[in-house]
This record gives structure tokens, C-alpha cells and sequence, in this order.
């Protein structure tokens, strides 16, 4: 990687970074009043599509700073992709964590469910927008993860999702293997799906199963949902 983030403050731009670009008034504030960057300083951004870019600081204002881009560079996509397929926690805390952590850890999509037992269904996506923007920035990625909500159960089964499958419960009644084993096979693509604290019902388990999702444990112990999630997108890095 030529352009190398790391030790960096990292900036977002929404669009193409080519030519004379204006950060938003977030970034240009962080920009001009936070760091007190000058005129002429060198600047990294990305514009979360793979794209990191070094630019001079040519225009310095709280609510419009203006960076001249330089050079770019596309970085290669993981192979392996990561999607989690999650009940939203109760608590805004819980589920900020849970979001912030899981694009650390690294995922290409969230979709947050609305199943019987949910406790949530509603969310504000531009919050959520923010909250990975700036795990993005923090984590110096180059990609920023898409992420869908919220979809009903019966809406989320019609949708067509491709590679390896796993639905995580802790019903006894259907019969589960080890993710971890699972994910060794093949881990071109794979799609976890966690339920809220109440677990998936019976018959969520079987139309799952019935779509091709394959029932999955995540160990003895009974986890909140946002420890299975980050459990299972753990799983999946551990073989990208």
C-alpha cells in the first residue's frame, strides 16, 4: 500500500476524490478547528468505495475546507464476504457498540432485522451512517459497509443471498453444527443470521432453515445478541 493511513487522521468525502474537492462541514470543522491543519498541510481521505487519496489543504474554513487531491489509490476488497443479518439490541448503547465493532472487526453488510421477538423496530440510518463513518475513519478502511434496515422477516427471506448460510439459535429442537467448522469449508462468502435477546421462534428457525440458512451453535453459553454478532463476524475474519 503506497498510501499508508496508519498514524494518520483519516478524512471522508462522499464522492469521487479527483480535482478540487470541499469536505463536508463536519469534516472540514475536524479539519480547520480540531487539528488547526494549515494551508498547504497534507490531507488523506476516502470515500469509503475503496479509494484512499492524499490532497493539500488549499482553503481552510469550519463549514467548507478545500483539498486538492493528488494522487489516489484503489485498495483490493477483501475476498471473502461478511454479512450479518442482525436484531437490533434494546438499548441505543448496545447497538452502537455493536455496529462500531463490527466494521472494526471488518463486515461488507449489516441488514438489521424486524423478527417476532425483536425489541426494536425502529432506527435512525442517518445516525447509524455516522456511527460507521466514523468507526471507518478510526479504523483506517478504505470501505465502508452498506448497511440495510429495517426488513421484516418475512421480506428478509425473499431476498436473494448467495454463498454459505447460518442461522445462530439456541433452540434444542433443531439440530446445529459448530460455525467455526462450517466456515472452514468454504468462506468465499458467508451470511449469519443473529436473533434478538428472545431468541428466533420455532417457526422462524424452520422457515430459515427451509431458505437454506443452516442452523449453527455458537457454544454452550447463551450470548446477548450483540456478543453473537461480533462472535460470528469473528469466525468469518478468522479465514479471510
Amino acid at each position: 500500500m503506497i498510501l499508508d493511513p496508519r498514524n494518520k487522521p483519516l478524512f471522508y468525502f462522499e464522492g469521487e476524490l479527483s480535482g478540487s474537492i470541499t469536505l463536508s462541514e463536519e469534516e472540514s470543522r475536524h479539519c480547520a478547528l480540531s487539528l488547526r491543519m494549515k494551508v498547504g498541510d497534507p490531507i488523506l481521505l476516502t470515500n469509503g468505495l475503496g479509494v484512499f487519496a492524499e490532497g493539500v489543504c488549499t482553503k481552510l474554513q469550519p463549514k467548507a475546507s478545500q483539498i486538492a487531491i493528488q494522487k489516489t489509490e484503489i485498495v483490493e476488497k477483501s475476498h471473502s464476504f461478511r454479512r450479518l443479518c442482525v436484531a437490533p439490541p434494546k438499548t441505543s448503547e448496545r447497538f452502537d457498540w455493536m455496529v462500531e465493532k463490527a466494521i472494526e472487526i471488518g463486515v461488507d453488510e449489516i441488514i438489521l432485522l424486524e423478527t417476532q421477538n425483536s425489541e426494536r423496530n425502529k432506527l435512525n440510518i442517518e445516525r447509524i451512517h455516522k456511527i460507521a463513518v466514523a468507526t471507518v475513519k478510526q479504523s483506517k478502511q478504505a470501505y465502508l459497509p452498506h448497511i440495510k434496515g429495517i426488513v421484516k422477516w418475512k421480506q428478509f427471506l425473499e431476498l436473494k443471498i448467495s454463498g454459505s448460510k447460518y442461522i445462530a439459535h439456541v433452540s434444542p429442537e433443531y439440530p446445529s453444527t459448530v460455525l467455526a467448522e462450517e466456515v472452514k469449508k468454504d468462506h468465499s462468502a458467508n451470511t449469519i443470521l443473529i436473533g434478538p435477546e428472545g431468541d428466533f421462534t420455532k417457526e422462524e428457525i424452520l422457515s430459515a432453515i427451509n431458505a437454506g440458512y443452516q442452523s449453527v451453535s455458537l457454544g454452550n453459553n447463551v450470548l446477548r445478541t450483540e456478543t453473537a454478532a461480533i462472535y460470528g463476524l469473528t469466525i468469518f475474519n478468522a479465514f479471510v
